[in-house]
Parts: C-alpha cells; structure tokens; sequence
C-alpha cells in the first residue's frame, strides 16, 4: 500500500493543492494516515520512509515552537489560521520528501513545475500588456507608476513577484532533466526568460534586487563547481537574456523607471513607509520580545507605536517575512526558523557536493539558488504565511534539499514517524473543531447583521448571543453587540453599561484596537479612553470629529476646533460633506478661520519641504477658496508626481468644465474612474453629464444609468474606516466586517448627495430607454425615506 502511494502518484497532492490549502490539508491527512497504518501492519514497508536528518530536528523543534506561540498568542482566533498553514507546510514537506525518493517521480514533479510556472508567467506577461494597452488609451505611458492596478491571477502585485522567483528555478530544471533534448533545452530557456519577464512586470524593486541576485549566485555556483565552462553558460545565458530583452522592449520605460530605484515621487514614498514600518516593529516588538503576539497578529499590534505623521497610513502587512516572524514569534520563533533553514542548507551543500552525475549536481545548484533566492526575496516583501503559493513553493524547495539515495530504516525513523502522525493527526483535528467552532458562531454573527439591517432588534439580539456563546473569544462579536447598544437613543442605563462591559470584554481580547476604545470613552466620558484611541489611530478623521463633538457639547470649542482642522488637513474632501454644511451654519467665522490657517499652513509646509500629498491637500482647499488658477497649477503637478492618484483628476475635471471644455472635462473623468470605479463623486458627475445632454441615444442614457446607479450603491453602503481595517485584523471565519464605532457619524462625512434626485433622475433615464417597469421602482424609491432605502433595493 505504502508503495503506491509514494512511488509517482503523491505529486498530484501538491499540485491540487496548490492555491487551496482547505482541500489539500485532508488530502494529506489522508495519505499519512494511509502510510502510517500501512507501515505499522506491514514492517516490511517501512523503507520507504525518508531518512532522519539534522533538519527533522530542527523542523520538529519549530513545529513545537509554533504551538506553543499559539498557546501563548495575545488572540488565538487569528492564530489558528497560521497554526493551520504550518501543518500543511509539514506535512507537504514530509509527502515531498517520501515522493522524492525515486528520481522518475522527482524529475516528474519538477518538470511539471517548470511548465507550470512558464504558463503562469505567460498568462501574468498578458495581463500585464492588456493593462499597458489600456493605459496608454487612457493617457499614460509608464506602467510602473500603476503598478497597484496589476494583480494576476488576484494576487496582489509583490506577491506575483515572489512567485514568480519560486518558479525560477524549475524551468532550467526541466530542460537540465531533458539535456538530451535540444527543443525541451529550448522550452526550458524560453520558460526561464517568462519567468524573468513575470518578475519584470512587477516592478518592484526589491524583486529586481532578487532576480539579480539568483542569476549572481546560479553563475557563481555552477563556475565554482564546473558544470558548465564559461563558454558553455554563455550560449544559455545569451538565448535567455535575448528573449527577455525582446518580450520587455515594449515596456522599456516602466523597466527604466524601476531600475533607476528611488526615481518617482511614489518610490520615495514606498522607501520612507518601509523605514517607518522598521522603526515601529522593532518598538512593537517589545512588548512580546521572546514568545511574540502570535501568528497573524501583526494587524492588531500595527497600531502600537503609531508615528503621528499625517501621510502614515495602515498597512496589515510588514515589509517583510523577518521582521513579521520576530513580531509575531518573538525572538524564540525567529531562531527555531534560522535553525530549520539553516539545517536545509547545510542538507542542499551535502547534497551537491556528494552528486557524482554532473547534471545532477547541475539540478541541485539551480534548485538550491531557488530557495537562497526566496529567502532573500521576503526580506523585501512578507508573502511566506499570507497566500498558500508561496508556503507551497517553500516545501517543494526544501524537500528538494535531500537526495533520493538518502533512504533508511533505522529504527529512530520509524519511532519519529509514528510520534509525527499521532502529534498531526491530533493537531488536524483540534484544528478542525475550532474552525468548525468558528464558523457557526459566524452565521450567528451575520444573521445578527442582517437583523439590524432589516430593523429587526429582537432577532438581532438573539443571533449576537447565541455567537457569543458557541465562540466567547472574537472580540468582533462583544463590540457589535455593544454597538447594537450604543447606537440605541433610547437605551436604558442597564443596556449602557452591559455595553460598556462587553467594550471592556472585546478590549481584554484585543487590547490595540482605536475603536473600541474610543466607544468606551464616549460611553464613561472618559477621555483616557478617547487620547488611547487617538494615540493608536492619530489619523482616524471619524474618531477626529468625534471628538471634536464631544469637546465642544463639553464646551471646550477650542479643543474641538483643534480636532477638526485636524481632520481637515488630513482629508480635505470633507469639505464636499454635511459636517462641513453644519460647522459653516454654526460657527461661520471659526470655520473660515480655520480653512485660512490650513491652508496658510500647508503652504509654508510646501514652501519649505515639498511634499506631494500636502500639496494635494492644499489644491483641494484652494478650490474650496475659488482660488482655481493656484489649484489647478498645483493639480497638474500633482498628476505629473503621482499620476495614479485618481481625485487630482476629478478636480481637473470639475475645473475645466466650470471653464466650457467639456470634452477635456470627460477625459479627465475617464482617467480618474479608471483608476478607482467606485469613487462616488467621480460616478455622479459622469451620470450627471450624461443625464443633461437629453439624448435619444440609448447607449448614453444607458452610461447614464450606469454611473447613477454606481453612485447610489456606494453611498447607501458606505462604512466607516475600521470596516476595513477589520478585514484585515481579523482573520478567516473570526473576521466580522463591522464599523466598529458609531455609525451616526457616517452620514455627516459622506459626500452631499442629493439622493431622491439622483433617483428620480434614474427614473426619468428609464423612461428614455423605454423600460417603464424599473422606471416606476424608481419613482417609487425617491418617495420613501432615505434611510430605508438599502443597496440592494438598487435594482438592474
């Protein structure tokens, strides 16, 4: 049985499971299972268990590790889901290991991969020149600027990149393994130079830095140990460089911008951000020096140690992989990681040094430049334990690490086998009944939001109780329940404090969260509460504002006015909305005032230290001034310096069609919905154009409709800036997506929208393309009450 299933076939384990570690997991499980009772009734069997190496103690001294860091994690819900991919890395790891024990399987499995990682490299090199094509129709020509608008195979753009690296390798593999084949040599070279192509497209630098990097080291090795004479390597080297110069010619300059490395306004922003991000994780690392805050926990913690600069935004990611293992597993776990690595390239030199077929050792060179290369690539990016390619790709690596002939029987293999499948086995299953756990307190947790959007108070109440108690520990659930509470006018003084009590509950879970604490301290007027919130989250504007609230019912206007220029010169855009409306018809001459220091501050700020993003804070005050000559000198700067900015553009719009020029006004639209289709203000103008012109035309009245509709389904479901950031911090089925502060504040920040007009407006363009049913659902929606209209009444 045993022999079966490690011969050839195991292989289909990781290539199923490649992007999906929920369906590969059981499947591995499986196997092992299969394996061990195979072994256990059959002795004879048990030489087919891989040998006992230095790295299986190292590896079973980090698998012991990482339980005790999610024992001692500050909030296990969000640690369970990395415990979870570490048990896969093992046990993939361990598969591999079993599977490479027989050279036509282990040729198979690389082979398979370099075509695997050739045709993902061609389908990214596509997408990327449909993206390069459509923006040049659009107005720009240099990609690398845009670079957030790639995402293959929706992978975010640096994590593409890293994948990309992984794969490197094992085209070169591929046509070493077939060296007697010029045309598979050919295949091989051509994947190699897609591989390059996909680390190009990314443009990222650090990737660049770790492309150079594999080919320095590869030529080093494979000189050093002399598989190949320089004259020989030059004829691969040649092929490849010419076909990657070939496929990148059309993207020269973007390939220019990115070399030249701290050329653009964005990579200046980028390198600054990446210091920061150092900085605060080495204070954040303080408080959880040795065990850590526990795998997946870096979001919560980010806000610890906040630098109060007004261009730091949030970011649930660090930099990279080091710097996320010493938050996250202390100083223990960072050296139980080196000591596995380090065992694998100790495994990986044995390795080459002890081949005698030079192309086998040509193998283990190029295969052993792959994992050097990964490693050193996550010290620009941190990909290893957010998506399942690259943990993936780091088990197939270092499985690679051990040579086929290195099979054994010794009796201690046997013994830590067993104790491995018992200790996996037992951890699979405490794995699955948590989340199992978690997933029924989720469908509690989202019918109590339905409840609420449905007005149902009683139905709500009950669902929020009923997920608190199958899962007492998301803190989430506690702050949704509370908020339930606070956002009820007529709440009793029993309800407030059972909210307060369930704040401090979601609190002691999660301590580092703005939001909480800021609902806390506007419950016990406390203002400790509100200065802890606004040290972790200096640049909240709700939270700003509604402090400002707070200060000035106290009577403290002066603070209140400190709180809300604040939140002015941090987004400008407010004023387009009702708090900008209600402070002008209360305090009209403070509010003027302010508006004039703002701007008299910016403008020293720029005078003295140009920064891009104050200046476009600025431009958008001067408009509010009708200073339209100063902001639009600004505005087109603005778009020359960090061109993928979509708003400077829906300024320019909104300037030049107060001028007349509508037609440049609709480019300028075009280029600023490109880049972000949901902005609300950009989608209303569009259908607003499009509704005036009266036209008989069904394709404009359809665009019309179009962008009308847009603009409806953004506004009725806007949520505050912790919805996000919730994603994010809380992991998997223990994420409940929740504004977590008071949503009586979102009214007043969103953009003036005149929604029964927009309705009715809808209905008439309905009645235009002759389609008189939705044109009556319309009309009967601009008649109800806006706030129980809900997006979903938004109907196509």
């Amino acid at each position: 049985m045993a022999k079966y299933f490690s011969a050839g076939r195991c292989y289909m384990v990781g290539v199923i499971g490649f992007w999906n570690i929920q369906l590969a997991l059981p499947a591995l499980i499986l196997f092992w299972l299969v394996i061990g009772i195979s072994n256990l009734i059959s002795p004879a069997e048990k030489r087919f268990l891989p040998r006992f190496y230095w790295a299986d103690y190292a590896l079973t001294l980090l698998f012991t590790l990482e339980i005790i860091n999610y024992i001692f994690s500050i909030y296990r819900p969000n640690s369970l889901f990395q415990f979870e991919k570490i048990l896969y890395f093992i046990l993939l790891f361990y598969t591999l290991r079993l599977t490479f024990q027989n050279n036509t399987s282990r040729d198979l499995i690389f082979t398979i991969l370099g075509g695997y990682g050739a045709l993902l490299s061609m389908g990214a090199f596509f997408i990327f020149l449909l993206l390069q094509v459509q923006l040049k129709i659009t107005g720009w020509s240099d990609a690398s600027q845009f670079k957030g608008l790639f995402s293959p195979y929706q992978l975010l753009n640096n994590e593409w990149a890293t994948l990309a690296i992984a794969f490197m390798a094992f085209p070169l593999v591929m046509g070493a393994i077939f060296k007697q084949s010029k045309l598979i040599i050919g295949v091989g070279l051509l994947g190699f130079a897609f591989a390059n192509v996909g680390v190009f497209i990314s443009f990222s630098r650090g990737a660049y830095i770790s492309l150079a990097f594999f080919w320095i080291l590869a030529i080093m090795l494979i000189l050093y140990f002399r598989n190949l004479s320089l004259k020989s390597l030059l004829i691969p080297i040649i092929i490849s460089g010419g076909l990657i110069l070939a496929f990148m010619m059309p993207s020269m300059q973007p390939l220019m911008t990115t070399v030249a490395m701290n050329k653009t306004v964005s990579q200046q922003r980028s390198t600054q951000g990446r210091m920061d991000i150092i900085k605060r994780g080495l204070c954040q690392a303080k408080d959880h020096l040795w065990l850590g805050a526990g795998g997946n926990n870096y979001p919560l913690i980010n806000d610890k140690c906040k630098i109060a600069e007004e261009y730091q935004g949030y970011s649930g990611f660090t930099n990279n992989t080091y710097l996320q293992i010493l938050l996250e597993k202390g100083i223990i776990g960072l050296a139980g990681y080196a000591l596995f690595f380090l065992s694998l390239i100790a495994a990986f030199w044995q390795q080459i040094i002890g081949q005698t077929e030079q192309y086998r050792r040509l193998l283990a060179i190029l295969l052993f430049t792959g994992l050097l290369t990964f490693a050193f690539r996550e010290l620009f990016f941190s990909t290893l334990f957010y998506g399942s390619g690259a943990i993936t790709m780091l088990a197939i690596l270092a499985a690679a690490a051990f040579r086929h002939t290195d099979q054994g029987n010794k009796i201690f293999t046997n013994k830590f086998y067993l104790l491995l499948w018992i200790v996996i086995i037992l951890a699979f299953g405490f794995v699955f009944y948590k989340k199992n756990q978690f997933q029924r307190a989720a469908n509690q947790a989202n019918r109590c939001i339905e409840a609420i959007e449905n007005g149902d108070q009683n139905a709500a109440q009950t669902a929020i109780d009923q997920a608190i108690k199958i899962h007492p520990d998301i803190a989430p659930y506690y702050a949704l329940r509370s908020l339930m509470i606070l956002q009820n006018n007529d709440a009793t003084d029993v309800n407030k404090n059972r909210a307060k009590e369930d704040l401090k509950k979601a609190l002691q879970l999660n301590p580092y969260d703005s939001g909480y604490l800021f609902n806390l301290g506007w419950l016990e007027n406390s203002k400790d509460y509100i200065e802890q919130a606004l040290t972790l989250d200096p640049n909240h504007v709700e939270l700003l504002i509604w402090d400002g609230f707070i200060q000035e019912n106290q009577g403290d206007t002066l603070g209140a006015f400190a709180q809300y220029e604040r939140a002015f010169r941090l987004y400008p855009e407010l004023l387009d909305t009702p708090f900008y409306t209600y402070l002008l018809q209360n305090n009209k001459e403070k509010v003027n005032n302010l508006i004039n220091k703002i701007e008299y501050d910016l403008q020293h700020e720029i005078d003295t230290a140009y920064s891009t993003v104050q200046a476009a804070r600025l431009a958008r005050i001067l408009l509010a001034k009708d200073s339209t000559d100063a902001a639009k000198k600004l505005l087109d700067r603005i778009i020359i310096e960090l061109p993928a900015l979509n708003r400077p553009y829906y300024h320019l719009a909104m300037i030049a069609r107060k001028e007349g020029d509508e037609n440049k006004a609709i480019d300028l639209l075009e280029q600023s919905f490109f880049l972000d289709r949901n902005d609300l203000l950009v989608n209303l103008e569009f259908g607003n154009i499009f509704y005036q012109r009266q036209s008989e035309n069904r394709g404009e009245n359809t665009l019309a409709i179009y962008h009308h509709k847009n603009v409806l389904r953004q506004w009725l479901s806007a949520r505050t800036a912790p919805f996000v950031k919730s994603s994010v911090k809380y992991q998997g089925y223990v994420g409940l997506r929740n504004d977590l502060i008071n949503t009586t504040i979102l009214p007043l920040c969103q953009p003036n929208i005149d929604v029964k007009k927009v309705l009715l407006q809808l209905a008439e363009l309905y009645e235009r393309i002759e389609e008189p049913e939705l044109a009556k659902h319309y009309y009967t929606l601009a008649q109800k009450n806006i706030n129980k209209i809900k997006a979903t009444d938004i109907k196509d």
